[in-house]
């Protein structure tokens, strides 16, 4: 199966899903159980294009908080040694206001990639699952 593939089939089931709950499909959104926290990517699936083997790069994931009540990142959870996540757990983000989830990647071989990360909240018991694609080239 093709990393596109794989990608169209995630962002179909994403989109699927915010469909049935009747919210814009652009943007994707978090309550917890009573209904309160809500928050909003600006991406979900960032394609980051082309870089050479050897660079690094920042990649950054925008969320809104939509919310009534304060928000923090608990924990950023990574699937390749390729990654190192930067977040401050003490951050408050108000309501209103707009917090970022930053990644230095480091890609250790060359051709096309697809990476997650799960982000969790400490007011949240959700997680959320976050995508970015791109290709690696040789030096």
């Amino acid at each position: 199966m093709s990393w596109k593939f794989l990608i169209y089939i995630t962002f179909m089931l994403s989109s699927i899903n915010a469909w049935t709950q009747n919210q814009d499909t652009t943007s994707t959104f978090l309550l917890n159980e009573e209904g309160s926290a809500y928050i909003i990517f600006d991406e979900e699936f960032l394609d980051i294009g082309a870089l050479t083997l050897g660079d690094s790069l920042w990649v950054i994931f925008t969320f809104n908080n939509k919310s009534d009540i304060e928000l923090s990142v608990s924990d950023v959870e990574i699937d390749c040694a390729c990654m190192r996540a930067d977040f401050n757990s003490e951050e408050i983000i108000k309501p209103g206001e707009k917090g970022q989830i930053r990644l230095m990647f480091t890609p250790r071989i060359h051709g096309r990639f697809s990476r997650n990360i799960v982000v969790h909240f400490k007011e949240i018991e959700w997680q959320y699952i976050l995508n970015f694609y791109g290709q690696v080239l040789r030096p």
